[in-house]
């Protein structure tokens, strides 16, 4: 018995407080012509819902053959595939309008005009998991992000009293695992 219980104190010695889902920051630095506020850009931290971070790139596998035999070498990486964030609607929308402004800069619904590319992307997004002490533990820095899709639509529904959630489909051209990390305690 002793010998079990060992072995359950060395686990949770090795797991210390696990990573809870729960705990984690993000940021996102919208682009400069859209005029949000910085107060803004807190409150989407605050809203925030869900966020993932992205899937690490697979490399390619390219068949050489040699005298017959096929060999496998390392090829290129496939490009990064688009994320999702949730987020918690305000009364008056204020995160979701800017999401909406945001993909109608990029093409206009009624005149189809396209905004000029570097006035669509965002500079930076960074996602922060954080540790019981909301310290972060892990960090991806992800770089000219753009939403190209926002989930659902708005829906009404007298059986529920939840508060509703907005997913945008965010696509990027790269991302940066294991940035460093801050000293200070984030608040959330």
């Amino acid at each position: 018995m002793a010998q079990i219980e060992n072995k359950i104190d060395q686990y949770k010695l090795a797991l210390g407080h696990g990573h809870r889902q729960n705990l984690f920051h993000v940021v996102i630095s919208f682009p400069a012509i859209l005029g949000v506020s910085s107060d803004d850009e807190d409150g989407f931290s605050i809203m925030c819902d869900k966020a993932q971070f992205p899937k690490p790139r697979d490399i390619e596998a390219i068949p050489i053959d040699y005298q017959g035999e096929d060999f496998k070498i390392p090829g290129s990486k496939t490009p990064p595939e688009p994320i999702t964030i949730s987020f918690k609607n305000r009364q008056d929308f204020r995160e979701r309008v800017i999401f909406e402004n945001w993909i109608n800069l990029i093409q206009a619904d009624k005149t189809g005009i396209r905004a000029v590319p570097s006035d669509i992307y965002a500079p930076t997004m960074t996602i922060s998991i954080l540790n019981h002490a909301r310290f972060e533990v892990k960090k991806c820095k992800l770089f000219n992000v753009w939403p190209s899709a926002i989930g659902s639509p708005i829906e009404t529904d007298n059986a529920t009293k939840d508060i509703s959630i907005t997913d945008i489909t965010l696509q990027l051209d790269s991302f940066e695992l294991n940035v460093a990390l801050s000293e200070t305690p984030v608040f959330v």
